[in-house]
């Protein structure tokens, strides 16, 4: 009978050549106890996984107060537009805005657009027009050389107030010479006595 090389030796000397503890601590999993025997490792909970974090079992909770999605209202001008009152609502828009160029208090031209610049840019462009070339102060010039005799007839239209058409006529010796339709006051002004420029000047030979 062969005899066993060696001997398996006490459960103190079996002890002693284990290595070192891995756990110096005590809070991880262990292969002894307090009386060197061997015990079951403790149970540790593993790691998340990304399938855990991208499928998550929580309970769907559903508020009860749903809340509607916001709509944008449309915004409006903060102020109303200034605008002519004669004119119809339907002729210029609420979203037009009218400047209204005065000179030495008196009324020029009026501009429109989509902005108060704009606006104010076709003002200042009537205004120039009409300084260039003012008919009313050449009318008045030139009966003024022949002594005659100069009158202005402005009538209102028979319009709504809300559409009123100002009608201007210039006389020259009780004779009507010229007339002139516009929303503006003297706009009408302007263009009788454009109309009346042209009837005397082909009339009359300047010397």
């Amino acid at each position: 009978m062969v005899e066993p090389q060696g001997r398996l030796g006490t459960r103190e000397e079996l002890q002693l050549s284990l290595p070192p503890h891995p756990d110096p601590a005590g809070t991880g999993p262990t292969l002894f106890g307090d009386d060197g025997l061997s015990t079951e490792p403790r149970i540790v909970s593993p790691r998340a996984t990304p399938h855990h974090l991208e499928n998550p079992s929580l309970p769907s909770i559903e508020s009860p107060h749903r809340l509607a999605s916001p709509r944008i209202a449309s915004q409006t001008p903060a102020s109303p537009p200034y605008r002519d009152d004669r004119e119809d609502n339907s002729v210029a828009p609420d979203k037009k805005w009218t400047a209204c160029a005065i000179i030495n208090g008196r009324e020029y031209a009026r501009g429109q657009g989509s902005k108060k610049g704009r606006a104010r840019d076709a003002a200042a462009v009537k205004v120039y027009n009409i300084l260039g070339e003012d008919s009313i102060t050449q009318l008045e010039e030139w009966i003024a050389r022949f002594g005659w005799c100069l009158d202005w007839q402005n009538l209102p239209s028979a319009l709504s107030p809300a559409a009123l058409v100002w009608t201007a006529t210039v006389l020259v010796n009780g004779i009507p010479y010229g007339s002139g339709n516009s929303t503006f006051y003297s706009c009408a002004q302007e263009e009788a006595a454009k109309q009346a420029l042209d009837r005397l000047n082909s009339e009359f030979i300047e010397i």
